[in-house]
């Protein structure tokens, strides 16, 4: 059953939009001193490091919720939680790969005020689209949900 009320648009938008504006900006700024607020190879190297963690970390979130994983928010027959490997931790280890994925990327435009603001567009997208998922994931599971947002933080694991 699809719950995913438009969401998954939401999100394409804030991985796409901010990109191709960066883009844009980039060649007509491209000479403008905020071009470079951070050193080149300073930019290449977080960049590439923190998009491939956000692309790892994605993968193996995927992975691990196998034929769980949809792109809209569904429920299907049978529906397990998932509260195991990254999942054990964090209850949208695939959102934060993601952000950790744009966040890369947007370090590698070399343009700090841009990367935030590509990272903070997916942050505000993303959590409508958390706040159905986890409605419909309470009213599945019930207090078993309730008790796993208890142990595990949303993106970062809980500090104990």
């Amino acid at each position: 059953m699809c719950i995913d009320k438009g969401t998954l648009k939401s999100i394409y938008l804030a991985k796409y939009v901010p990109n191709i504006l960066a883009i844009l900006i980039y060649y007509f700024f491209k000479n403008s001193h905020y071009a470079s607020l951070l050193p080149s190879s300073l930019s290449a190297i977080l960049g590439i490091s923190t998009f491939i963690a956000g692309f790892l970390i994605r993968q193996i979130a995927i992975i691990q919720l196998g034929k769980f994983y949809t792109y809209k928010v569904s429920i299907i027959d049978h529906h397990e939680l998932i509260d195991t490997g990254l999942h054990a931790s964090m209850r949208h280890p695939a959102y934060t790969g993601t952000f950790l994925e744009l966040t890369g990327a947007a370090f590698l435009y070399n343009h700090f005020i841009l990367s935030w603001c590509i990272s903070l567009c997916y942050l505000i997208v993303i959590h409508k689209r958390i706040k159905q998922e986890e409605k419909t994931l309470i009213e599945e599971f019930g207090p078993k949900y309730q008790e796993y947002m208890k142990r595990a933080g949303m993106f970062l694991p809980k500090l104990k």
